[in-house]
């Protein structure tokens, strides 16, 4: 099978010129060409997929996006207003994109109690998926601390619902063999493998078995590796998901960074994390693509910089090149708004300032690229 080959992004930046254009960016030693704006007009198509360019080859356009709650806050703001109502200003540009990744942090049932001294569980109504499906998602990851909140019968309409909505999932199933299989997509003549992973396992017995019900688990290391591999076999990109960290932290642990690493080493082309429920660094190992945490997408939280949360789109072509940007985002009131102006160039700003470390850029539109000063990795 033919092997997806990253090449390195060197973002080249230019002038002004009358009238407010800027000229168009080359992703060097690839064949994609995308045709970056002003700042000012790229606000003005902020709800709108990267530009490209008429002359590229073949290309395929993947948004991820961090934890979705629908239940608790979100849940009461869906029953008052609907189920497209925490999607309402992020739906049209995850509609245009190929492929929509999320990750789901509750069950979807009306059965099940909560599992005895858990702090935090969470359980939604079957009909909030409809909100999801209408915005554009195909793929829920599951692989996490939340998806078994209300036990087996809870976690099983899980399953069933999103099957039955015509979305897939990832990193849960009914036993170890599905919870460990990769989501396999075809667009555009790219085949897309998705995989999710949790390092957050509240009872050993949520962990899918031979026999058993549940997730997939990223202390499983041998499974984890053989699936990627597998995977990347099957797949000309290969998007591993995964559920780690501490909550709020700005960082993640040497133990993450060293993780992500492995994962790309044994196949992945794209590393996406959540569970800190903030915004951390992105990184390129390797020319190929780290987001450790993209924050809360739509949840139920107080805090501000918890509410402030990212869209990671992406778009790979035929001949091996892509590039990539951030989209910030802010929940207010149980819906999630992209944000514009002033906000969203101090949310990129700070994004920029957490992936220095790791020696890559982000730019005022957004755009991801090594650091200029360092050459990247």
């Amino acid at each position: 099978m033919r092997r997806f080959v990253f090449i390195r992004l060197v973002c080249v930046l230019t002038c002004f010129v009358a009238g407010g254009l800027l000229a168009g960016v080359a992703v060097a030693g690839a064949k994609i060409n995308v045709v970056q704006q002003s700042a000012e007009a790229f606000e003005n198509h902020i709800g709108e997929t990267i530009p490209q360019s008429l002359e590229a080859a073949p290309q395929i356009i993947v948004s991820l996006v961090g934890d979705v709650l629908l239940a608790s806050g979100v849940g009461s703001a869906i029953a008052a207003s609907g189920p497209d109502y925490p999607w309402l200003d992020t739906a049209r540009l995850l509609r245009h994109s190929d492929i929509a990744i999320a990750n789901l942090e509750c069950s979807v049932s009306e059965r099940g109690n909560p599992v005895p001294e858990k702090k935090y569980t969470f359980r939604a109504a079957p009909d909030s998926i409809n909100g999801a499906v209408n915005a554009g998602v195909d793929v829920f990851t599951l692989a996490n601390n939340h998806v078994m909140d209300y036990g087996a019968d809870a976690f099983m309409d899980t399953l069933r619902v999103i099957k039955e909505k015509g979305l897939s999932y990832a990193g849960a199933g009914v036993n170890e063999a599905e919870a460990f299989r990769p989501v396999l997509l075809e667009r555009n003549g790219f085949k897309i493998a998705v995989l999710a992973f949790t390092k957050v396992v509240p009872r050993t017995d949520w962990i899918a078995g031979k026999n058993r019900p549940g997730i997939a688990s990223g202390y499983s290391r041998k499974l984890m590796m053989e699936s990627i591999r597998s995977a990347a076999e099957k797949g000309d990109i290969i998007i591993v998901c995964m559920h780690w960290g501490q909550e709020t932290a700005d960082y993640p642990s040497r133990e993450e960074i060293a993780l992500a690493h492995s994962l790309i080493d044994a196949g992945a082309d794209v590393v996406v994390g959540h569970h800190p429920h903030v915004i951390q660094g992105l990184e390129l190992y390797k020319n190929k693509l780290i987001a450790y945490s993209l924050g809360n997408f739509i949840f139920t939280s107080s805090s501000q910089k918890a509410r402030e949360g990212s869209i990671l789109q992406i778009i790979f072509d035929s001949g091996g090149g892509y590039t990539a940007r951030i989209i910030p985002t802010f929940i207010a009131s149980g819906t999630t708004t992209v944000l514009r102006g002033d906000d969203r160039k101090r949310v990129l700003s700070r994004v920029n300032g957490l992936s220095a470390g790791f020696g890559t850029s982000v730019q005022e539109n957004g755009t991801i690229s090594p650091k200029r000063e360092s050459g990247g990795q």
